[in-house]
């Protein structure tokens, strides 16, 4: 009986994981589409992306909607695709909010932690430019302080994290040189 049990057990968790990747790959490949084109329109000569930027917002609103019906195993898959849309469209704040609701719901994949790393990294980099603008000297070096903690150091980490990603390893490598001041 024991042993019958463990089977469905067995049977049950195994069915779960393959709804989590189905998810992510459906998810992911829906977002993905998206940045890729939404990057092909800025490389083009000047002209309108707010209706390429309309239809990345418009999946984000899809994926949102899947989720609510799709159950607990998208999720993660879920709030991963929703941060990869708001990284492209440079909404840093909403993609490290849904990458860290990734990453907590236990979506803990190379690529979720290269794209966290990656969104800390551009909040990072937009905290010391507003930073820079301080006129006081001991004000400017103790918020930069608030910030190497809060953002940099946590940008380091998921970006060496990711580092088992191979399509981000030489990437992910220099934005880490980068963040840490290493620029030789």
């Amino acid at each position: 009986m024991l042993a019958g049990l463990q089977t469905v057990f067995w049977f049950a968790q195994r069915a779960e994981q393959e709804a989590e990747v189905e998810s992510a790959q459906r998810f992911g490949q829906q977002v993905e589409r998206l940045g890729l084109d939404l990057r092909i329109e800025r490389g083009l000569p000047l002209h309108d992306t707010r209706p390429a930027k309309s239809r990345v917002r418009a999946r984000i609103e899809q994926v949102q909607q899947q989720m609510a019906t799709a159950g607990p195993s998208a999720q993660g898959p879920g709030h991963y695709a929703i941060g990869l849309g708001y990284l492209a469209l440079g909404d840093n704040v909403r993609a490290r909010e849904s990458l860290d609701a990734a990453w907590s719901a236990g979506y803990q994949t190379p690529e979720v932690s290269t794209n966290l790393g990656l969104a800390l990294g551009r909040l990072y980099r937009d905290a010391l430019l507003e930073i820079d603008s301080v006129g006081n000297p001991a004000q400017r070096d103790g918020r930069r302080v608030v910030v190497q903690a809060s953002l940099r150091d946590p940008a380091v980490r998921f970006l060496r994290m990711g580092d088992a990603d191979p399509d981000f390893a030489i990437y992910t490598a220099s934005l880490t040189d980068f963040l840490e001041g290493d620029l030789d």
